[in-house]
């Protein structure tokens, strides 16, 4: 047991569990080994940041096991239901924006979840009430509740009826839905809304959490040491036939599988390569295609952190131009997406 240190901490929560309430007062000590490495927050609950292999047969190293570990660890030994709950919520999270990669991870997980003594949600109890006033920006303090069919108990689709609004209507408080959760058991809330604009006033979008995207172009021309160079574009330096590179800086919060990226292609102007197929750049694997108004991005997985996306088109006409936004989003979570800004693009 005095090696413990220098094992996953998979390992460790195991030794932990099967020596707890023993002569040999080690659990306690893993236990607080383990709180102090741990990552608090608000929105992803308590998670570890490293440590993890994205090998899901290694299940020392797996995040899933390891996660579900950590669970009956704190249930068990420290019992700490607050803990229990900001692992719950970890986990959970991770399925809302990733796949559980293994039957075992599903069943570990699974397992974790229900074998809490948490009381069953019901959904007549459970149930989130979404207010009125912050659909319509009143002040009436009444409320819209439309279930649909019970599939088992703790689900309940809550909708806002399905509304829509003219333009007049349109006020800042639609911004906001308040939300509330009654009950013991973590709720997942997702609230989707579109709208039309003219493309060339799109700003940046970077809700709080999930993903943020900013596109810049720059114009690719020798330098004074003869050496390619990427300068700023300014609208006076563009000839039909000059090189742009298309930047796209990406950020992630978490870990996410299955994401697109989609990034409109400025008008007037064409990409020097149209083959799709798959690419490698820094440790992320993508497949990347070009149709005709744009340039794609598929994601298997994109990890938490920076990411940089560069591709090149050719201005081909003179005129002014709309340079278009780019959007990412979760294909399985829509609720995670951002988007840039449009610029002008002018090409003498």
């Amino acid at each position: 047991p005095e090696n413990w240190t220098k094992l996953p901490r998979y390992s460790q929560a195991q030794i932990a569990i099967v020596l707890a309430g023993g002569t040999y007062p080690v659990s306690e000590r893993i236990v607080e080994s383990i709180r102090q490495h741990a990552v608090t927050s608000e929105d992803l609950g308590m998670y570890w940041k490293n440590g993890y292999s994205l090998c899901p047969w290694c299940v020392e190293f797996a995040s899933i096991e390891t996660q579900a570990m950590m669970i009956e660890l704190f249930a068990k030994v420290a019992n700490d239901a607050g803990a229990v709950a900001e692992l719950k919520t970890w986990l959970l999270t991770q399925k809302q924006a990733q796949a559980w990669q293994a039957s075992r991870a599903t069943a570990e997980a699974v397992f974790a979840l229900l074998r809490t003594n948490v009381p069953n949600a019901k959904a007549d109890d459970d149930a989130g009430t979404l207010t009125e006033d912050a659909m319509r920006g009143n002040t009436t303090t009444a409320t819209e509740n439309v279930a649909e069919p019970e599939v088992f108990a703790g689900t309940q689709r809550i909708a806002a009826g399905g509304k829509r609004f003219a333009s007049g209507e349109i006020v800042p408080a639609l911004e906001t839905l308040r939300m509330k959760n009654p009950g013991k058991n973590p709720i997942f809330v997702s609230a989707v809304w579109s709208y039309e604009a003219d493309i060339d006033s799109i700003e940046n979008y970077t809700p709080s959490n999930g993903f943020k995207i900013r596109k810049s172009l720059w114009k690719k021309a020798p330098g004074d040491d003869g050496k390619a160079r990427l300068y700023p574009i300014r609208a006076e330096m563009l000839l039909p036939g000059d090189e742009i590179v298309v930047r796209l800086v990406i950020e992630a919060d978490r870990d996410f599988e299955f994401v697109h990226v989609k990034d409109l292609r400025a008008s007037g102007c064409e990409p020097t390569g149209t083959r799709s197929g798959y690419r490698w750049n820094n440790a992320v694997w993508y497949y990347t295609t070009s149709s005709d108004t744009a340039e794609e991005f598929f994601f298997d997985r994109l990890p938490q952190g920076k990411h940089v996306l560069e591709y090149s088109i050719r201005a081909v006409h003179s005129g002014k131009y709309s340079a278009g936004h780019a959007e990412i989003r979760s294909l399985y979570a829509p609720e995670f997406s951002a988007h840039s800004k449009s610029s002008a693009l002018e090409t003498r």
